[in-house]
């Protein structure tokens, strides 16, 4: 079933590398099973195995997500009569990690001050900061158009966060303008690199976080994480009064999600209660 969902489903995710991590763990786990002996015990057993390996529950959830997108497809496509029921661990609350401005400068700095040049890494952070752009996608963007990610164009000003052959998912990634003050670090990055916007020696990279890391340590800015940085944008965004659509336009989220999760950072939430509030007691 799983062999089945990487060859045709997965491919077209949005994060096919992940899906292929997750259907690893998930064999070294379920490989010697078969489909009926998926219940509640096996998927905490399930979990428990991955904390005793150092993951988060988190990662386990997202893992048996992978597990339940294989049935549910198998089911479809008539290899299986029905579906079992995956029992997912709770979702973990939201983070509320976000950056201020005097952390998010030390964190470049610290990040341009690494051994054998830290641009890499703080491009990345750049553009992380200003645009709210996933990880994946930042790490696969190119400097000309092609079939495999999105491209920056300097000379019209747009960074294309998808190719235009990409299959449309779930996590939106529109085309949005360079912000201005991102404009210099990304002709200066041009100059550096060969093919991709984030390179290192040449090569593009796959996984960023060690690098964050290391940047935060020196920073002395614990945390950073890619999401870190995206969700320090969509905070800014919000406390800046920006409205909700456009702020969710530009980090590529709807609008729906971007109130549930960041309207309470807006200067203006819950104004009109409070105010009523206000006057009743004046």
């Amino acid at each position: 079933m799983i062999a089945h969902y990487l060859e045709t489903r997965a491919p077209m995710t949005a994060d096919p590398a992940r899906e292929a991590t997750a259907a690893i763990r998930l064999l070294d786990f379920f490989g010697e099973r078969v489909v009926e002996d998926v219940d509640r015990q096996t998927c905490a057993a399930y979990v428990r195995q991955r904390g005793e390996q150092g993951a988060a529950t988190g990662t386990a959830r997202r893992e048996l997500e992978t597990l339940q997108a294989a049935l549910k497809l198998a089911w479809k496509d008539k290899q299986l009569t029905a579906a079992p029921f995956v029992h997912l661990p709770e979702k973990a609350p939201p983070r509320d990690r976000w950056l201020s401005q005097a952390e998010a400068d030390r964190l470049i700095v610290a990040a341009e001050s690494l051994p054998k040049g830290g641009w890499h890494i703080s491009t990345f952070i750049r553009i992380g900061l200003m645009t709210g752009t996933r990880r994946t996608a930042i790490l696969q963007l190119q400097w000309l158009e092609n079939t495999s990610g999105g491209h920056v164009d300097l000379e019209n000003g747009m960074i294309y966060r998808q190719s235009a052959t990409a299959r449309r998912t779930k996590k939106r990634k529109p085309p949005i303008r360079i912000p201005e003050p991102l404009i210099p670090h990304l002709a200066e990055q041009r100059e550096r690199t060969r093919q991709y916007v984030i390179e290192y020696r040449g090569h593009s990279i796959s996984d960023i976080r060690g690098g964050l890391e290391r940047a935060g340590e020196i920073a002395g800015v614990p945390g950073v994480t890619p999401h870190v940085l995206r969700h320090t944008c969509c905070t800014w965004l919000a406390q800046d009064g920006v409205p909700i659509w456009e702020a969710a336009g530009l980090v590529g989220m709807s609008a729906n999600e971007f109130q549930r999760t960041y309207a309470h950072h807006h200067p203006d939430h819950m104004g009109t209660a409070q105010a009523a509030i206000g006057r009743r007691w004046e």
